[in-house]
Formats: structure tokens, sequence, C-alpha cells
């Protein structure tokens, strides 16, 4: 006999009653499901019997046991996942085109924030981002004149103060030092007070040539005294307004209506399997929503004369989140935080998991939410990685193996989490936002140094063990595990000796190596 199972999705998992009763659990309750003779289900799955006989030619046990006889035949059994399963049940479904005419002709746009511009209508205006950007600017035209004319000063002090009767040798340098941490503007008070009053003293006994000297420096602190009194407060080039471009968005919107007949021609098995196809209809068409959303909305292309710092978004959850940095979970939220901390002239390209779809993809309104963040754009799980690694300024992540990544594409890094890697002078390791715009700047003037790189790969070969854990946990995964999670499994004790046995070479080579590690560190320490 061949025996084939087919193991239910989560939430339906069966018991079994008795030969032709499967129990499925659906929620709270549990609706129970006649199945044709020959099917048997076990520890939620069910068999299908390609040969007669109950256990297996040759006296077998049970489903998925071989025989004992001689002429019996070895069982096999595979397992469907939810989305293997949704899509056999549904092979044939084909919803209609409908007419999408009306949804054509009706171009529905939504304004979304696309930074500042520097002409728009008042009630746009950005008060804020104007004010930064007028302090920016008269600092960058006042800063050098303010410094010609403290210059000068410090020039007048130095010719008179040589000729008070206490003077030292570098008391005008000690002068100078008592200013320092002052404003330019309280400088150049207290040095024209200073200059006015040792003038009074000592012209009586100035000589020609410091007379002429200190007019010629009076007279280049009036001329940038008079540049300066002439730059405008408020200037048309400060103001900033809020930009929005018009961004086409779905109309289209589906509705599942499902009616079912409560006659007395629906008895409780019809209703059940109702039920049972009702509820996979719906999850049906959710995962297409979601796909066909990912699909129209998501990014698939660089700007290539666009600068962007890459965020790659971690499984929600996994390790390198609950251990390695507990503290960053929420990504959403780190977005947020990240966005607003980029340098002017920066965008930041966020990429889903792909790992992401063994879990199921994140519901749409994450999406939204992400794609709804200034400065933000969301890329397909389908684009390449390795483009965006090529083209961005910078990484931000919170760990994980993508910083490691980066590196090797000659890329710096700012992490958040604990990982080996940050040991990497590339590597910046950010444990708050408050100084977050600070690292990221000074993150983006870092060279990744290709010796630093092959230190550590050489680092990790010297304390690595040369053991297959790829191999083994896929192993693991198909012996113990269903769709990555651990799901209505009886692991029974013969179950677990029979797999330690199998894999004991590999275990004691583990163990040995883990062991010589342990030996050697004690001898270099």
């Amino acid at each position: 006999m061949h025996a084939a199972s087919f193991v239910l999705p989560r939430p339906l998992l069966c018991q079994r009653i008795h030969e032709e009763v499967v129990r499925f659990a659906v929620g709270a309750g549990h609706e129970e499901l006649h199945v044709p003779a020959g099917v048997r289900c076990v520890r939620g799955r069910l068999f299908v019997a390609r040969a007669g006989g109950e256990g297996g030619g040759g006296g077998g046990t049970g489903p998925g046991e071989p025989g004992d006889g001689d002429d019996g035949e070895d069982d096999f059994t595979f397992a469907l996942t939810e989305e293997e399963f949704l899509n056999i049940l549904f092979e044939d479904l084909e919803l209609p085109n409908l007419d999408k005419k009306n949804a054509e002709d009706a171009e529905v746009t939504t304004p979304v924030r696309k930074g500042f511009i520097t002409d728009g209508s008042p009630h746009k205006m950005d008060l804020k981002r104007s004010k930064r950007t007028q302090i920016q600017r008269t600092l960058a035209i006042k800063k050098p004149l303010q410094k010609e004319i403290l210059a000068n000063l410090l020039e007048q002090y130095s010719i008179l103060c040589k000729y008070a009767p206490d003077y030292e040798d570098g008391d005008e340098k000690k002068y100078e030092q008592s200013l320092e941490g002052k404003t330019y503007s309280d400088r150049i008070d207290l040095l024209q007070n200073k200059n006015s009053e040792l003038y009074d003293l000592y012209s009586p006994v100035l000589s020609e040539d410091d007379k002429d000297k200190l007019d010629e420096l009076g007279k280049g602190v009036k001329d940038a005294a008079e540049k300066i009194s002439l730059v405008p407060t408020w200037n048309k080039v400060d103001l900033r307004y809020r930009n929005h471009e018009q961004k086409p968005t779905p109309t289209t919107k589906a509705l599942m209506v499902c009616m079912m007949d409560v006659s007395g021609s629906m008895d409780e098995h019809k209703k059940a399997n109702a039920k049972l196809f009702y509820m996979l209809l719906y999850r049906f068409l959710k995962r297409k929503y979601r796909e066909q959303f990912m699909a129209n909305n998501l990014e698939k292309e660089i700007n290539k004369n666009e600068k962007f710092i890459y965020f790659p978004l971690h499984i929600d959850q996994e390790r390198s989140l609950l251990i390695a940095a507990p503290y960053y979970t929420n990504q959403i939220e780190m977005l947020r935080s990240v966005a607003k901390s980029l340098p002017m002239g920066y965008t930041l390209y966020v990429k889903e998991h792909p790992s992401q779809a063994n879990r199921n993809w994140r519901s749409v309104f994450d999406y939204k939410e992400i794609m709804d963040i200034p400065n933000v754009r969301l890329f397909h799980p389908s684009f390449s990685s390795t483009e965006l690694y090529r083209n961005c300024s910078l990484i931000i992540t919170v760990g994980g193996a993508s910083g490691f990544e980066a590196s090797l594409h000659g890329k710096p890094v700012v992490l958040f989490g604990d990982m080996g890697y940050s040991i990497l002078p590339s590597v910046t390791k950010a444990d708050k936002f408050d100084n977050l715009s600070e690292i990221i700047r000074e993150s983006l003037s870092k060279q990744v140094d290709p010796a630093d790189v092959d230190r550590f790969v050489t680092l990790l070969e010297k304390n690595s063990i040369d053991f297959d854990w790829s191999g083994m946990s896929m192993e693991i995964l198909d012996r113990f595990f269903y769709g990555g999670y651990f799901i209505d499994i009886d692991i029974s004790t013969e179950t677990m000796k029979s797999f330690l046995n199998q894999h004991q070479n590999e275990f004691e080579k583990l163990v040995s190596g883990l062991v010589s590690k342990i030996e050697q560190f004690k001898n270099e320490g």
C-alpha cells in the first residue's frame, strides 16, 4: 500500500474520531466532516490509501508504517503548506474580469508629501524650515566678515597694549585666550571697548606709523561692519513651502459576501462544508489582495539621480530582534525616527525581507503605514538587494547579516543591535536616537578598508567549526516542523532517539569542535 498524507493548514488541524469522520478545529469550536472510505486522519494529517487494506500490505500497523510481510511496500507521505493547499483548492476557481472602463476613466490621485520647494502658496509655508534657512544664510554671510573684524581688532590691541608700562611679551595672546568661549559679537564688543580705552590713554605717545596702522585697521573694521548691516534679515530665497505630489491610488475595491442556505436541505454535514469553504475562500482572497497591492504599490526601480540610505527590514519577529536588539522590535517606529534623522538631500530606501513570505507577508495596513512616512520608499521583496547595496551611501540596520554584507560591498554601516561584525571600523554602533543624525553624518564620511574586512573574515574562520549547520537545520525543519512552527506535533521518545542515532556523527563532531575551541581560548587567555 502507498499512503499519501495531506497536512491541513492552521487552524484546520484535525483529529481522528473514527474511520470516516474528521473533526476540524474552526475558531473556538469544532466541525465534523465526513470523508470517503480509505481516508484516515492521524495527528492532523489525512492519509489516503492508494491500495486496499488498512495499515499497508504485509501487516503494517497504520498509516505511514511499512508492512512486515515480504510483499509489503514502503509507505510515503507528503505535506502541503498553506499556500500550496490554497492553490490546489482554488486551482480551477477563476474570478471573472470585471469591466474596468469606469475605473480607468476616473483617475483618482492622493497628495503625498515630497520635500520642500522655494515657491508656493502662503498657507503652505513652513515657518520652522524657513527660519532655519534664514539663520543658515545669515551666518554663512556674516561669519567671515565677523572674523575679519575680529582679526583687525586683535591687531589693533596688540599695537596699543605694547605702550602699557607693565607690558610683558605675550600679554596680547593671554587677552585673546580670555575671550575664547564667547560669541563673535561679544568678542567684537569687548575688543572695541578695550581698544577705545587704550587709545584714549596712549594717543599722545603713539608713533606716526602706529597711528597710520591703527587708522587702516579701523577702516577695515568699518567696511566689514557696513557690509554686515547690508545683509537683509529675510530674503525670498529663505522661504520654504511644503511640497506635495499627486500619486495615483487604486480605486477598485472588493466585497466578499457569503450566503448559506439554512433550509431543511442543508444538514449539519453540508453546513460544515460550506463554512469551511467560505473560510478558505476568505483567506485565499485576502492573500491575493495583499499580493496585488504589493505588486502595484511597492517600488521596483532605483532613482539613479537620488542619494539614498538603505534600511533592510527584519522578519517580524526573529532572533536578530528579540534577542540581539530587544529594544528595537518596532521597526515601523524605527523607520520614522531614522527618516527624521537623515541629512538634507537623502532618501530612505526600505525593502521587505524575502523570508517574510514564510510567515505570511505583513498586513496591507503595515505597508501603507511605512509608505506614508515622509522621505521613505518601500521596495518590493523581489527587487535585488545587491542593487540597493551597490548604489546606496549607507546601510542602517538593527542587526542580522545585512550589516556584514554591506561591509563586503564597501559600504559603511550604522548598527543598533549587538553583532560580531560591530568591531569593524566602518560600523558605527547607535545606542539611542538623540544623536542619530550626527552618527549618520559621520558614518557617511567613512570609508571601508578591504583589509579590515579580510582580517575579520580570517578571525571568523579561525574561531569557526566545520559543521553543516544549514543542512542540519533543514533536517530538523523537515522532521519536526511544519511551515516553520511546531504545530500539533507529538514527538515521541522513539522518534527523537531515531533522529539522534541517525545524526550521531554530526553531533559528536559539533561537540568535539566546541570543546577544542574552549581549550584553545583557555590556552590563549
